[in-house]
């Protein structure tokens, strides 16, 4: 297949804009729509033609892959990812002098919109690439863009497979997965993490690194923080257990006592995605606010409230109790979407 060197000069415009220092969202959002015009243009002849639909199950979903291509779009989420990966590309190769780099990357998509972007400023005697997503068609249509953009030689393997029971090709330097949505509902991000930790090497990188979730009570008066409700980082297989078989995200916080009106209960996302490169809470559509109840502040007095639900599952399963100590009082069966 002939390589598009127009594409390659296009890609390394692209890149530059992205990872500029000096870089401003009027610049990059352009350039990421430049990214998914330039893959439309070199994927399969049919795959814009292609109905998708979306796999669901008791875990969350699986996102299609017009709606993986859509998340070019959330340009802060994108832009921050690709600094973060970058980055830390750059610190595994001092970590791991003159060795070749092994970087899986799960739900690639049809794009492979966190990692391509980035392969031109490496050899191909520096990366090798493991590319997974559940969905056939997505891992076909990156490796047809790849052939095109001169990637042949980073791409180790192809593979269709589900993040949550997958088993790379060896031991990768870094592992990447952005399979979440806001307070880690609706995808399975805890389930993949939880699974594919275990295979990355020692001292290597899994991206994100960490994904923090903090609860604020908001009230006529204000808001105030409540604190940590979960940590999704490094040590998740020793916490989380048997995340497959009922893992719940749960926190009981004591309620501030001058609450006055009604008290909406939010959950804030935090995104750690290597060192210093971060999403702040409301900065992009997986670190959106998250409303998962309201209750009247005057049955608050004397009570904690308790927060529980299993990652993956929609916002409206969030379980919101008032907790007197004993027994509990259900604030609400959670009918916000």
């Amino acid at each position: 297949m002939k390589i598009d060197t127009e594409g390659q000069t296009r890609l390394d415009d692209i890149a530059n804009k992205i990872l500029s220092k000096d870089g401003s969202l009027g610049e990059q959002a352009p350039a990421l729509c430049s990214y998914a015009g330039l893959c439309g243009s070199l994927s399969l002849p049919d795959f814009g033609a292609k109905q998708f639909s979306e796999y669901t199950d008791e875990g969350g979903r699986i996102i299609s892959p017009v709606s993986a291509i859509e998340c070019v779009t959330d340009y802060v989420r994108t832009v921050e990812f690709l600094n973060g990966i970058y980055k830390g590309i750059l610190e595994l190769k001092r970590r791991f002098p003159g060795e070749k780099l092994h970087i899986m990357y799960g739900g690639c998509g049809p794009y492979a919109t966190l990692l391509y972007p980035l392969l031109r400023r490496f050899s191909k005697d520096e990366l090798e690439i493991e590319l997974v997503d559940y969905y056939a068609i997505c891992v076909d249509n990156a490796v047809h863009i790849s052939r095109q953009l001169g990637f042949n030689g980073y791409i180790k393997s192809v593979e269709n497979g589900d993040v949550r029971t997958y088993e790379p090709k060896g031991r990768p330097h870094m592992i990447i997965l952005e399979a979440m949505d806001k307070a880690l509902l609706n995808e399975h991000q805890v389930a993949g993490e939880y699974n594919l930790r275990r295979f990355l090497r020692e001292d290597g990188l899994f991206v994100p690194d960490v994904v923090d979730l903090s609860a604020t009570v908001v009230d006529d008066l204000g808001s105030a923080v409540l604190g940590k409700l979960f940590s999704l980082q490094g040590d998740v297989r020793e916490r989380v257990g048997a995340v497959m078989e009922g893992f719940l995200i749960s926190g009981r916080f004591e309620l501030p006592d001058n609450l006055e009106g009604e008290g909406k209960v939010v959950i804030k996302t935090e995104v750690t995605i290597f060192d210093d490169v971060k999403l702040s809470p409301g900065t992009s559509c997986i670190t959106c606010d998250t409303t998962c109840g309201f209750f009247d502040s005057k049955d608050a007095v004397g009570h904690d409230l308790e927060i529980s639900y299993k990652p993956g599952e929609a916002q409206n399963d969030i379980s919101l109790n008032l907790v007197p100590g004993n027994p509990a009082k259900v604030l609400v069966e959670s009918d916000y979407a």
